[in-house]
């Protein structure tokens, strides 16, 4: 690595702590934190947490896939953007209403306990086969 890359490292750390040190101050409790003090729009909910899941690996494998095959697989992409939009419709109210702090206080609240723990068990086991695909892809090359 060169001085000026590590120099582009150096003020990309700098800059990410003094965004994290003058927004922190804003915040009076978990509620803030984890809610947004009830003022973020659903598209910016819905994007962020796109944001959130999307991996250095989708956005390598999924166009690659893509242009491979007949580009069936960019349903992938567009079922992720559906999803979100029912997602902020139908489960961000509960959050905006403050009668729950998580997506899971809200199913079971809305559709019962089975429906939450259904959801648990297919959102564990997905996330594992997804990490298990995303250590797999790095150790590749290494």
């Amino acid at each position: 690595m060169t001085p000026l890359d590590w120099l582009v490292m150096a003020i990309y750390g700098l800059a990410i702590l003094g965004v994290g040190w003058y927004f922190a101050g804003r915040q009076r409790d978990a509620s803030d934190y984890f809610l947004g003090k009830h003022d973020l729009p659903w598209w910016a909910v819905m994007l962020s947490i796109v944001a959130t899941e999307t991996s250095a690996l989708s956005v390598i494998s999924v166009p690659g896939i893509a242009a491979r095959t007949d580009l069936t697989f960019l349903q992938l992409p567009f079922g992720y953007l559906l999803g979100r939009i029912g997602v902020a419709l139908w489960l961000l109210p509960g959050y905006f209403t403050g009668q729950q702090d998580t997506a899971y206080t809200r199913l079971e609240t809305r559709f019962g306990t089975g429906t939450r723990r259904l959801a648990s068990g297919v959102f564990l086991s997905i996330r594992a086969l997804g990490d298990s695909v995303r250590v797999f892809a790095t150790a590749i090359p290494l």
